[in-house]
């Protein structure tokens, strides 16, 4: 094991994080005991979902999602991009009496119109070029389930007469065809705009708006509680862990957790999440967090 060193412990900058490189996994398991039980329990449980955080703005957060999945009214999450909105989104189905139903993610802002008619409500052999064969929506697949609308804030206005037409009615027509079929499912959306101000400037239909916000939510940017900042880093390593192998994260001794943390990594790229954090090849060196 190969530990980067440091001159002087009293001045780690609070920043700086220490990279080790293992060579053997049964260095890492000799000189932790413990890590080998809390690999274990890693890969006993599903890590991808999990809301974390203890600040108050994230407790508040939980109760919020808590009291959403008892409901059956539509839910309306607002916030930044990259602050969960589909991670709350599955949490409300994982916790509802729904959960055994399927949860259909569908992007609104990734199709054309015309596209996302045909995804969402399906259609008829021969309704449009293409259509070699009868296809089923996201709705009647979200049967007895959940059907998440990210970016719902895209919607042109035909899509938003529709789906106006589906909440109140609990039917879907797919495209070509001229029969009513009943769906069963809930609805949650998404979006990144202020959904108000588009109101306002008339880019989104009012009674839309306020049929699909009957439950609202908005998230928590990260800036907002910083403090939770190692116990997400914790969670990722986690699914480090199960994906890719072994990644294992402590307190600096001594230093205290706003001095720094060690890393032991094995000698493979690693990314968090999409981001590249560092690239170690079996050598030592300092990762800036």
């Amino acid at each position: 094991m190969q530990i980067a060193a440091i001159d002087d412990e009293t001045h780690i900058p609070e920043h700086m994080a220490i990279v080790m490189s293992i060579v053997d996994i049964t260095e890492v398991i000799t000189c932790y005991p413990s890590f080998e039980e809390e690999l274990e329990r890693s890969l006993n449980k599903d890590t991808n979902n999990t809301i974390i955080g203890k600040h108050l703005a994230m407790k508040k957060l939980k109760e919020l999602i808590r009291l959403a999945a008892d409901s059956e009214a539509n839910v309306s999450i607002q916030g930044e991009s990259g602050t969960g909105k589909e991670l709350i989104a599955r949490a409300i189905h994982e916790l509802s009496n729904r959960k055994d139903g399927p949860f259909i993610a569908v992007n609104c802002s990734a199709l054309s119109e015309t596209l996302l008619e045909s995804e969402l409500f399906g259609h008829v052999k021969g309704s449009s070029t293409g259509a070699y064969k009868d296809k089923k929506g996201k709705f009647e697949t979200a049967q007895s389930g959940k059907i998440f609308l990210d970016e719902i804030g895209d919607l042109t206005p035909y899509i938003q007469v529709k789906l106006l037409r589906v909440i109140q009615e609990k039917t879907i027509v797919p495209v070509g065809d001229n029969q009513e079929r009943h769906i069963d499912m809930r609805i949650i959306t998404a979006t990144n705009k202020n959904l108000r101000q588009l109101v306002a400037n008339g880019a989104f239909r009012e009674d839309l708006f306020y049929r699909l916000r009957i439950f609202p939510i908005n998230t928590v940017p990260l800036r907002d509680h910083k403090s939770d900042l190692p116990d997400l880093i914790q969670h990722f390593i986690a699914i480090f862990n199960i994906k890719t192998g072994v990644v294992r994260i402590y307190n600096y001794p001594g230093a205290g957790r706003k001095k720094g943390f060690f890393y032991i990594f094995d000698s493979y790229d690693r990314t968090l999440k999409d981001k590249k954090v560092f690239n170690c090849k079996g050598s030592c060196r300092r990762m800036v967090i």
